[in-house]
């Protein structure tokens, strides 16, 4: 005995089903998820070099000011005239300045960098994302008018049936 396996789609979705609109948008979703996550951590991973450039750069800038404060305390200890001297102390503070001004320099180009792959990477995922949204809408449109032009086939046939049924039954 052969049991008949019911289902409960609808025509609609049988129709769907039939043109493979269903897993299309499987295959959308799947590459809108893959595409934002690797995004986010792309994202995640400028976010992260721009603050360990951050983190070098202060790091650089408090190395130079503790070597001058050594400087000045070794000096002052062995040389008490150059502890009062002013221009010592010019020479040092410019020093500093040229340190943490050379710091920044050397920074500057991986930090625009960030900047500009951040400001790609905000672009695309809004491209990206708005794509996404397109291919959706004409996803559905495109599902309503295989529905609509499988009504209207369905109804053309049931016409026609109905059409030939009434002649067979005046035929007689």
């Amino acid at each position: 005995m052969v049991v008949k396996k019911e289902t409960n789609k609808t025509a609609n979705e049988n129709v769907i089903d039939f043109f493979g609109v269903s897993m299309w948008k499987e295959v959308m979703e799947k590459m809108e998820q893959q595409s934002m996550w690797a995004l986010k951590t792309q994202k995640e991973w400028i976010d992260g070099t721009r603050e360990q450039f951050s983190q070098f750069e202060e790091n650089s800038k408090k190395f130079t000011t503790e070597w001058k404060t050594s400087a000045q305390t070794a000096v002052g200890n062995v040389n008490q005239e150059l502890e009062g001297d002013q221009k010592y102390h010019e020479l040092l503070n410019k020093i500093e300045e040229i340190g943490h001004k050379s710091q920044t320099i050397a920074t500057l180009p991986g930090k625009a960098s960030l900047d500009i792959m951040a400001r790609s990477n905000a672009q695309i995922t809004a491209t990206i994302g708005n794509t996404f949204q397109q291919n959706k809408k004409i996803a559905e449109k495109t599902t309503d008018t295989l529905v609509s032009a499988y009504d209207q086939m369905r109804q053309t046939q049931m016409q026609m049936l109905n059409m030939f049924q009434t002649n067979s039954v005046m035929s007689k």
